[in-house]
């Protein structure tokens, strides 16, 4: 779900749609060319998996994506990495100047993402929403029927991870990382499937690759990929 950063209610709205706690700010969405105007020690951050802080002068613009501590947990942007979240906020920046979006996932408490339409659908149903819309081509209105409101949903599968119980973590680990590639590589690697989801790590030059963008990733951000 998304929505404007410069409203506290919306936040609320998208707490309240979602059952989170009312203390809980929402993500920011943004253009990566822009992060260096907002975040201190920002860098691209493709799958919300950083905290940077805000800087002091434009906090009053984004009051719903920050912290209590003055930081923002931030989805970096590209053309290459989302079309459709691009082109929206390119054209909410020309209108308003702001190249933020608060961003939340589409689903409820307890609830894994939902992943059809017509999971959609039953969401939106159930919490009276008015309008989706699918893959930033179709739009669904919907009338709200107040017999639909707060029924529960119909059980989706949350299963989705399991191990074996005799698993040797160690030669696991090696098997799957043969070159040794470091922590600070693996982060990059596996931070970004949006840029390395086509490199395997059982391939010498792919490894290369990564070890390269690496070194210029900590060259360029001083802070490195340390968490």
């Amino acid at each position: 779900m998304i929505a404007t950063t410069t409203s506290l209610t919306l936040k609320d709205k998208l707490n309240k749609i979602k059952e989170r706690q009312w203390w809980r700010p929402v993500a920011p969405l943004i253009i990566d060319e822009f992060g260096e105007l907002f975040f201190e020690n920002y860098r691209t951050s493709l799958n919300m998996l950083l905290n940077f802080i805000v800087k002091p002068e434009k906090r009053t613009l984004i009051p719903a994506v920050i912290h209590h501590d003055g930081t923002a947990r931030v989805q970096s942007v590209t053309n290459g990495s989302n079309h459709v979240l691009y082109t929206l906020l390119r054209a909410f920046n020309a209108k308003t100047g702001i190249p933020i979006l608060c961003n939340t996932s589409l689903n409820d408490a307890g609830e894994p993402i939902i992943n059809t339409v017509e999971e959609a659908i039953e969401f939106a149903l159930h919490k009276g929403l008015s309008t989706i819309c699918v893959n930033g081509n179709t739009v669904v209105k919907l009338y709200i029927e107040k017999s639909q409101m707060n029924l529960p949903y119909n059980l989706r599968n949350v299963d989705f991870f399991s191990h074996y119980a005799d698993l040797d973590l160690a030669s696991y680990l090696t098997k799957m990382n043969p070159f040794g590639l470091n922590v600070e590589e693996l982060t990059l690697y596996f931070d970004n499937p949006n840029i390395y989801s086509s490199l395997s790590l059982d391939n010498p030059t792919h490894v290369d690759i990564l070890r390269k963008d690496t070194n210029d990733y900590k060259i360029k951000y001083k802070n490195g990929l340390k968490r």
